[in-house]
């Protein structure tokens, strides 16, 4: 997959992390958004089921929790703090969650899908 192999020499880390920590983001986006939403975003990414099934399982709620809106007022993950968990599954860091949310943004947008970027970024700020 382009996308993983991408991941990995972005971001230096080994095809199970790319793998996982993609998965992750994306099984966040998905439990996140509606079906429309998310259909967008599937769209730009091939085999985005098999990527989300890379991905360690965790729980996620749908909407953010207000702990997570005031993360991100401190400076804290935000949104994207349920994938703490996951990340440490796979040997990352809580501090790589950003960069990966950023690499895999800028490899959509660089593939002119600017509106799938902008939803993701809506469920992982």
């Amino acid at each position: 997959m382009e996308l993983i192999l991408w991941l990995i020499n972005e971001l230096h880390v080994s095809r199970k992390q790319a793998e996982g920590a993609a998965g992750a983001l994306l099984q966040l986006a998905q439990a996140r958004m509606d079906r429309k939403q998310f259909t967008t975003v599937a769209d730009t990414l091939p085999a985005i089921s098999d990527i989300i099934g890379k991905s360690p399982r965790f729980k996620v709620a749908e909407k953010p929790r207000l702990t997570e809106s005031l993360s991100r007022a401190l400076g804290g993950l935000g949104g994207l703090k349920p994938l703490a968990e996951p990340f440490a599954k796979l040997g990352l860091d809580k501090t790589s969650i950003r960069p990966f949310a950023q690499a895999l943004s800028q490899y959509i947008n660089q593939r002119g899908h600017s509106e799938a970027v902008t939803l993701l970024q809506q469920v992982w700020r």
